[in-house]
């Protein structure tokens, strides 16, 4: 069974895997935007 602390870190592990898709993704939709403008 896991402990409070490890289940803290698997926590803030995915927090910042989901951060760090969100900026990606959102530099790729600004790409895609540029590519439809041009």
């Amino acid at each position: 069974m896991e402990t409070i602390s490890g289940s803290k870190t698997v926590r803030q592990q995915r927090q910042q895997d989901v951060g760090r898709t969100a900026v990606v993704g959102r530099a790729a939709l600004s790409a895609v935007e540029g590519l439809q403008e041009a």
